[in-house]
């Protein structure tokens, strides 16, 4: 039997989180990260599978110790390059331990990036809901769970989140609770197992390989509830210093709405801001973006007006897509015409 050359990326977490130790960055007894992955990897079910058969030799990086929803541009940078180094140094697996927070953001970005494929290599992220030292922590089954993933031999050479026994695909990938075992949902549950999720045309891995620690633009987010008179989303335009604003998603209503005023406003700006792109996804969990409804603001309306609607990403996946493509060197019309526009569809008659 061949043994796996398995790569732990370590960063942090929940996973790795205990409330009794503090750090000059914490100053109450609330969580913090203190458990190094070699700690982590000794707290394994020794009943798993994966630990019962042993085959398998692991190597493991601690790229940093933080909650994930503290994480900077060139964190995202230093773990992009730690599974870049892993690659080349011939792991036949990697798995990341990553803060739930942020984690399908991260997920999402390691599947844009980096040449899984090229090498046969398949890489598992996976996280916790409950901290180490929990009555209940996860973290362990879950940290086992992924091993044994990157170590089947059917493992995709693709970015998966490993996660209270579900196995998810990075791209639709979404945070649908924070006290669940199940944090984790595929926005098109019905694909979960599949890969072919995206509707874009843009190829995997982005080349260059982009940065997003250098000359990092805005890119951001604006939810609308009804009666919305779109007054955010001229602020959303509005440079943060030297800073441009480069994109701007619309968490809709529904399927891809947005109430007549917001949309007014809308369409006024893209008029007078050419160089920023704006996107709509929904305010909704699960279930696809569509142009459905003819309303003015409807997703119908809205796609025939040439406004991209981003049908399987929510707002924080459409944000890591867009600062992918932008940090890559793609110009506003590039990605606008790589982006899928919904065509507008016909509800089904009851």
């Amino acid at each position: 039997m061949t043994t796996a050359n398995i790569v732990v990326l370590a960063t942090g977490g929940t996973i790795s989180s205990t409330a009794s130790t503090t750090s000059h960055e914490h100053t109450n007894n609330g969580l913090s990260p203190s458990l190094s992955g070699e700690d982590l990897l000794r707290t394994l079910p020794s009943d798993h599978p994966f630990v019962v058969q042993k085959n398998a030799t692991i190597h493991v990086n601690n790229v940093y110790h933080k909650d994930s929803s503290q994480l900077l541009p060139t964190d995202i940078d230093r773990l992009t390059d730690a599974v870049l180094t892993a690659l080349d140094a011939g792991a036949t697996g990697i798995v990341v331990v990553h803060g739930t927070d942020t984690l399908e953001s991260t997920a999402l970005w390691l599947q844009l990036v980096c040449p899984l494929a090229h090498y046969h290599c398949p890489l598992a992220i996976t996280g916790a809901t409950f901290a180490a030292d929990s009555s209940t922590p996860d973290g362990p089954q879950n940290l086992a769970d992924a091993l044994s993933y990157v170590t089947n031999p059917q493992a995709e050479s693709t970015v998966k989140i490993v996660f209270g026994g579900a196995i998810l695909p990075a791209w639709g990938a979404l945070k649908l609770a924070t006290d669940q075992r199940t944090a984790f949902a595929s926005v098109c549950p019905a694909n979960a197992t599949s890969t072919g999720l995206t509707e874009l045309l843009v190829d995997m891995p982005i080349h260059p390989i982009p940065r997003l620690s250098v000359n990092t633009p805005l890119v951001r987010i604006v939810t609308v509830d009804f009666g919305d008179d779109g007054s955010l989303l001229r602020l959303a335009c509005e440079p943060s210093g030297a800073v441009p604003v480069r994109a701007i998603i619309i968490e809709a209503l529904g399927s891809g709405n947005l109430p007549a005023a917001t949309a007014t406003v809308l369409h006024e700006l893209r008029t007078t801001y050419p160089e920023i792109i704006f996107v709509v996804t929904s305010r909704v969990p699960l279930g696809p973006v569509s142009a459905l409804y003819g309303c003015t603001g409807g997703g119908a309306d809205l796609a025939a007006a040439g406004i991209p609607l981003i049908k399987n990403l929510r707002a924080p996946q459409c944000r890591i897509l867009l600062l992918a493509l932008l940090q890559a060197g793609y110009s506003t019309a590039q990605i606008l015409s790589l982006i899928h526009i919904s065509e507008p569809t016909r509800p089904e008659r009851i």
